[in-house]
């Protein structure tokens, strides 16, 4: 009896061991289980395997957990990573992998999962921005996660002014994968606008951002001669802010605060003139609009200034010899 059941007991160890895999199972290491918002191209990598040169390992990716959907990856390498492409946009996938020598092959790996971003972030005009120029630069962010966006062909841009982008002034552009900025044209002065941008590959296209919103500024800024400046030369300088996307600045001055008794009327493509038919000790005021392709700024709020009323004479002390 003994005898029979030393026997049974071996049979049990060596059949046991004989249905144990011989090969070690790769443990994974990136992405790390249920990370999210990775990139389309997303790399898979696990640990090598000791102990054959002659190792492969093969890796299953899919959308399912249980890797029988039409869209399965299922790739025998040497490499202990398998760099994907073109995975779809805010989906699920799940992944394993097993070593593989000769004959032999090691259990699959646990069964991880990572998600694809669903849709990128903006950056600058930030959200509700005031007194941007009519050429504003639109900007998103490089990097989801900080990780450096990639695995796309283009980026795709809209703004409007309209939340619903469905107005006659929707303006609809592309970028190239690597470009994170733009710049818009012949905006409306004073105006809100809405924004938003997303990317794209050859297999899909990412969700829309939650737009952001920005309003551009309704008059320039008068600098010089300050307001109420007195004692002002007949030529003095006229200055304002520059503004980018403007074609020409329309500026105005007269001898009362309603420009009903106007003095120069004109307009120029620089951002500071010299006053011209000025009389002496004659308050004037002074006032300048902006205009782009679109459109012409309001008038910004006058500044006054006084001429000098006399010459001033200096003498040069005599030098005697």
């Amino acid at each position: 009896m003994k005898k029979i059941l030393l026997t049974l007991a071996t049979f049990i160890a060596i059949t046991g061991f004989a249905g144990k895999p011989l090969v070690y199972t790769p443990s994974q290491v990136t992405p790390v289980d249920s990370a999210v918002r990775q990139m389309p191209d997303a790399i898979v990598n696990w640990n090598a395997v000791t102990g054959s040169i002659n190792l492969t390992y093969e890796v299953m990716i899919d959308t399912t957990a249980d890797f029988n959907s039409p869209l399965k990856i299922d790739a025998v390498q040497k490499f202990t990573s398998y760099h994907t492409s073109n995975l779809l946009f805010g989906t699920r996938y799940y992944w394993k992998v097993r070593a593989i020598d000769g004959s032999d092959v090691s259990y699959w790996s646990p069964v991880w999962s990572f998600v694809v971003f669903s849709d990128i972030d903006l950056y600058k005009p930030t959200n509700g921005g005031s007194d941007q120029e009519p050429n504003v630069s639109l900007l998103w962010k490089s990097t989801i996660n900080l990780v450096t966006i990639t695995g796309i062909t283009a980026f795709e841009y809209q703004y409007d002014t309209t939340q619903n982008f469905n107005s006659p002034l929707l303006f609809e552009g592309t970028a190239e994968n690597d470009v994170y900025t733009v710049a818009t044209e012949g905006l409306r002065f004073g105006t809100t606008y809405y924004w938003r941008a997303r990317a794209r590959h050859a297999l899909d296209i990412s969700d829309w951002t939650a737009p952001f919103s920005f309003t551009t500024l309704d008059k320039i800024t008068l600098t010089s001669p300050v307001n109420n400046a007195t004692n002002q030369m007949l030529d003095c300088k006229l200055k304002w802010n520059d503004i980018g996307g403007i074609l020409s600045y329309k500026y105005q001055i007269a001898k009362d605060p309603d420009f009903t008794d106007m003095v120069v009327e004109t307009e120029t493509d620089t951002f500071a003139v010299n006053a011209s038919m000025l009389q002496f000790g004659v308050k004037y005021y002074w006032r300048v609009a902006a205009r782009n392709l679109s459109d012409t700024s309001g008038w910004v709020t006058p500044f006054n200034f006084t001429t000098i009323n006399s010459v001033v004479t200096y003498f040069l002390p005599t030098i005697q010899k």
